[in-house]
């Protein structure tokens, strides 16, 4: 290795010494580049979300909704099937082995959802995780959770700087019922 004596105080840059010393400086150079760029990725990896590409999965279920009109969703891992197009409710099957999640999936078309709004409308609680729209003459209509058996497009999404993973996915909320007459 070289050090600040290496040459002395004279040096002979055609030497053996002086190559040696060289190589050994490119050695050393390139083994703190390589140990940077592998420090960045680290460092870029932590700091963004890292998204997986989509994957089909069926809802099973939902919770919340108590407080404001958001649900958490439960979910299976699907496939396509081969029998797609008969109307039969089988065009999609559960991937054995796949993944599941039980209430951790969330409809990020629900985020912009609170106590008083959904979808940008004026909705009402019931307390029990009913939303009714607030205008008449549709107040009768019901702001409802993603239907069970509904087929989605799910991500998985790392939170930045965390190790928590959540699942999203995106689908309308049916608002079912009917007009009040006027």
């Amino acid at each position: 290795m070289f050090n600040a004596s290496t040459f002395g105080r004279r040096w002979n840059p055609f030497s053996k010494q002086f190559r040696d010393a060289l190589i050994d400086m490119a050695s050393t150079v390139a083994e703190l580049a390589s140990v940077q760029s592998q420090v960045m990725a680290m460092i870029a990896k932590q700091s963004r979300v890292q998204d997986e590409p989509y994957f089909y999965a069926k809802i099973t279920g939902h919770a919340g909704g108590i407080s404001c009109a958001r649900w958490e969703y439960s979910w299976i891992e699907v496939i396509p099937s081969t029998s797609t197009g008969t109307c039969s409710n089988t065009d999609y099957d559960n991937l054995s082995g796949g993944r599941t999640g039980t209430d951790n999936a969330y409809n990020v078309w629900e985020s912009a959802n609170s106590n008083s709004v959904a979808y940008g409308f004026s909705v009402t609680g019931t307390g029990s995780g009913q939303w009714f729209l607030a205008a008449s003459p549709f107040s009768a209509m019901e702001f409802k959770p993603v239907p069970t058996n509904t087929i989605v497009m799910m991500r998985t999404v790392l939170a930045p700087n965390t190790d928590r993973v959540r699942f999203e996915f995106c689908a309308p909320n049916p608002i079912d019922g009917e007009c009040e007459e006027v």
